[in-house]
């Protein structure tokens, strides 16, 4: 009677999914019909899994997110204070189904001091993130952006923290490096199509997105995942599978990243380099790296702010330009709007400030610039984004979490370099390039924050290889 049910339980399931990608095929067309049913049998499976290994779960989830991400046209909802998507979907429920197990892992986990300091720093970012939702235009609409933006990818991090141990983070590595390849692969199609000329691909640039909204988010999320398999293949014990991958993964990875013509990822790429080669094992490696660097610095530096012109003055280049008034825009926001003007309301704010603002910078660097002719959606630097959205105090925590997080890094460099050096190139990229916690329901470069930032407190297994 039970095979029975089974039976039946799974054709009934089967039928919906087939029901349900039928219309989302009618909807939606060919390929992202398939993209939002293949999304659909892969939260079902995680969800089914996680009953019975939330480890294996959590793999498949990281796996599967260049996949989810690509469904957000056919499913990112409004639902009571949540905007669902099919990641925010499978969080919520991996959470819910192992919450008790979560709570009584984390009494048992969370013991040392930099834990407890950095759950309390978590608290305190939630809390005034959610706080400035009241200051909202669309006091509900903020609210559903800041759960479904701050508050649920923090859950992602107490997932993993309440569940993996250090003897785990070779897995993820491996699985966050899958992810991003798979990205890739979708970049590839998009580079076929638009054809295999480089003058023809830095010219449709905003046509290459790697299945993101926008190649910018490929390039923080790549670069955050780059200096793990870098520090994988350079520092860790691997057989030749998983070395041929690596290597794999790393000649994929940089090609598709120098194909973004991001000046803050060309940059960032020769970073991570030099950072995750800083080390007495590599040390005569770095000095040769760093001299060549140190020495073609004034002829690279400024073809990469061009994008490979440096004929015109730096505030010649509208995008430059865009972000210096970014800065100066946001820094007046703020001294107004203290506890912020809630999430997703930079925009509006940015208009009615930027004129006023422009008139505030000195006349002789005003000169050279040449004003863009379009509105910033957001500050093109995560910080200021999150100081004029979610207030200076979510600001003034979020800061002190990266603080914190670096500095329990240095605790066993050997074991933590790779998280080290993804960090400070988030940073980076996050100063530089335009990434936000939510851009148009891409959340994927704020998820993988939050599983770097809970890997640093995951507790150490005896006999974990050490460099």
């Amino acid at each position: 009677m039970g095979n029975k049910r089974k039976i039946l339980g799974l054709i009934l399931l089967a039928l919906i999914i087939v029901v349900c990608g039928v219309l989302a095929v009618q909807k939606l067309g060919v390929k992202d019909g398939a993209t939002f049913t293949l999304s659909l049998l892969l939260t079902i499976a995680i969800i089914f899994i996680s009953l019975r290994d939330i480890k294996k779960a959590v793999y498949l989830f990281i796996i599967s997110m260049p996949i989810l991400v690509t469904a957000r046209k056919g499913f990112y909802s409004d639902f009571l204070i949540v905007k669902l998507n099919f990641e925010s979907l499978i969080i919520l429920s991996l959470f819910i189904v192992n919450f008790r197990n979560i709570i009584s892992n984390l009494k048992e986990r969370i013991k040392s001091r930099e834990s407890k300091k950095f759950v309390y720093l978590i608290i305190l970012f939630v809390f005034t993130s959610l706080i400035s939702s009241i200051f909202s235009y669309n006091m509900l609409e903020s609210l559903r952006l800041t759960i479904t933006s701050v508050l649920i990818p923090v859950l992602v991090g107490v997932i993993l923290l309440a569940n993996f141990e250090t003897n785990d983070i070779k897995a993820l590595v491996y699985a966050l490096a899958m992810a991003v390849n798979l990205s890739c692969f979708y970049g590839g199609v998009q580079i076929l199509s638009i054809g295999l000329s480089i003058s023809k691909i830095k010219s449709s640039r905003e046509l290459l997105t790697f299945g993101y909204h926008n190649v910018n988010i490929f390039v923080n999320i790549a670069l955050m995942i780059f200096p793990l398999i870098l520090n994988e293949l350079l520092y860790k014990k691997n057989n030749i599978k998983e070395k041929i991958f690596l290597i794999f993964s790393i000649l994929l990875q940089s090609a598709c990243i120098f194909l973004t013509f991001s000046r803050g990822a060309w940059l960032a790429l020769g970073l991570a380099v030099v950072f995750i080669l800083f080390s007495r094992k590599y040390k005569k490696i770095f000095i040769i790296i760093s001299l060549i660097g140190l020495i073609s610095s004034p002829i690279v530096l400024p073809r990469i702010l061009g994008r490979g012109d440096s004929s015109a003055h730096f505030l010649e280049n509208t995008s430059n330009t865009a972000r210096l008034l970014s800065i100066v825009t946001s820094k007046e926001i703020m001294k107004d709007n203290l506890l912020g003007v809630g999430f997703g309301n930079f925009n509006k704010y940015y208009r009615e400030n930027v004129e006023d603002a422009y008139l505030t910078i000195n006349y002789e660097l005003r000169k050279y610039m040449l004003a863009p002719l379009y509105s910033l959606e957001h500050a093109h630097n995560i910080f200021l984004n999150i100081g004029v959205e979610l207030g200076v105090l979510s600001l003034i925590f979020i800061l002190a979490i990266f603080v914190q997080r670096l500095k329990t890094t240095f605790k066993d460099y050997n074991l933590y370099r790779g998280i080290f050096v993804s960090l400070i190139l988030f940073i980076f990229i996050g100063l530089t390039t335009g990434i936000e916690l939510n851009h148009k329901g891409v959340i994927t470069n704020t998820y993988i924050l939050w599983i770097l930032f809970s890997i640093l407190s995951m507790p150490k297994k005896e006999g974990l290889l050490k460099d």
